[in-house]
């Protein structure tokens, strides 16, 4: 059966200057960016590689239901074959459009499915955990993941919790503080760091997951090595923390398949300070790579339910990269799966502020109220205790009539 288009996926309501960035990224040309835009105020879907049968008789549905489809200026002319696309639908015409397009050929019934399924991006659900630990409920307020890093030479804490003494008593203190999640790494991720192999990382963590067997919340792995990974879920982690999204270790994938545990999918770029462009990243490209991830990992019998997405600030990314990925966060909490953001004292705080690792703070608890009021589901922090009490006043703007009688 011939293939009419390659992904899609809900965007989130977009300011205006955003929205026309996404129409010029079609190929439309000036004039019908100037004439869509104003029809920006409605239900948007990204669609790419759209074929173009598909994109002339979708254009042709969207524009009698009062929206419309942005296309490659080569659609009209039959000069492309596929296309990428925005389209965009008034809400309430939304039922009508997606009964008539089940009923029409060239993958459009299929497309339908879709769109249904992206309208409904949940809110509340529950991520299984292995172990006889209970679900992780994402969706109702962020959840916080400490961090806790067994090693020598992390950016922030490299050497505090070293020692298995001192990374129990962090990991206790991290409980006591208000964490949701507990993040454990072997290996330091900071620019220019070695590699540390899959026997010296396991040496590190043997002995703190083994006495943490009784720990009351959730340890979630941080490590590309699936050795490591495996060792680490036979000794009661719960969540395999990946920054190469599969990417490092080809053991990793059938690892993920084969334990059903959560992953999360970390966006990294592999290239240096030279080889990088004067424009920033954008959401739209980060989406892109990691659904290919994404994607592959279901071909191969992973489950929707395990994959957490995490958009990767740092890792290769530049000060301006950064901070769009922190402005545009909803498009990635839109895309459906839970996201987690891990921004805490990240040099793209200080670039911003000035202040050395030790003096981020407040730049860290700015990250993650940002981060929350866009949507994001966990949060992996340095500073659990404050990040928890930044995060109530955002979580008590939702209700202020509870705080009528409050002074």
């Amino acid at each position: 059966m011939a293939k009419h288009f390659s992904r899609v996926r809900r965007l989130p309501p977009l300011p205006p200057e955003r929205l026309r960035a996404y129409l010029r990224a079609t190929g439309a040309d000036a004039s019908g960016v100037a004439l869509m835009a104003p029809k920006g105020e409605v239900v948007l879907f990204w669609i790419e590689g759209l074929s173009l049968k598909a994109a002339n008789l979708l254009k042709q549905e969207a524009l009698a239901a009062g929206g419309d489809l942005a296309v490659h200026r080569g659609v009209a002319a039959l000069r492309v074959e596929t296309t990428d696309a925005l389209l965009l639908l008034p809400r309430k015409r939304l039922t009508p459009f997606l009964r008539k397009l089940r009923a029409q050929p060239f993958g459009l019934a299929e497309l339908a499915h879709l769109l249904a399924e992206g309208v409904r991006v949940p809110g509340r659900r529950e991520i299984p955990l292995p172990h006889g630990m209970p679900p992780l409920v994402v969706g109702e307020r962020p959840l916080l993941m400490g961090i806790l890093n067994v090693t020598p030479d992390s950016f922030s804490d490299g050497g505090r919790y070293f020692s298995p003494e001192s990374a129990l008593r962090r990991a206790w203190e991290i409980a006591e503080e208000g964490a949701d999640l507990l993040d454990i790494g072997a290996e330091s991720t900071r620019p220019g760091s070695a590699p540390v192999d899959p026997e010296e990382q396991w040496r590190r963590l043997e002995p703190v997951l083994c006495a943490l067997r009784d720990y009351p919340l959730p340890i979630s792995v941080d490590t590309r090595s699936a050795a490591v990974a495996e060792r680490a879920l036979s000794c009661g982690a719960h969540v395999i923390n990946d920054v190469s999204a599969l990417a490092d270790d080809p053991a990793m994938l059938p690892l993920v398949v084969r334990s059903r545990v959560p992953v999360v999918l970390m966006h990294r770029l592999d290239f240096s300070e030279e080889e990088r462009r004067k424009a920033p990243l954008t959401m739209r490209e980060v989406i892109a790579d990691l659904a290919a991830v994404v994607e592959r990992l279901l071909e191969a019998g992973g489950r929707r339910e395990q994959v957490i997405v995490d958009p990767g600030f740092g890792f290769g990314k530049t000060t301006a990269d950064n901070l769009v990925l922190l402005r545009d966060l909803e498009e990635l909490v839109a895309w459906g799966y839970p996201v987690l953001v891990g921004a805490s004292r990240k040099r793209f705080l200080g670039a911003v502020t000035g202040a050395p690792v030790e003096e981020r703070l407040e730049a860290s608890l700015a990250a993650a109220v940002l981060a929350a009021a866009r949507g994001t589901h966990i949060l992996r922090v340095h500073d659990v205790a404050a990040t928890r009490r930044a995060l109530q006043v955002v979580a008590a703007t939702a209700h202020p009539e509870a705080w009528l009688t409050s002074r």
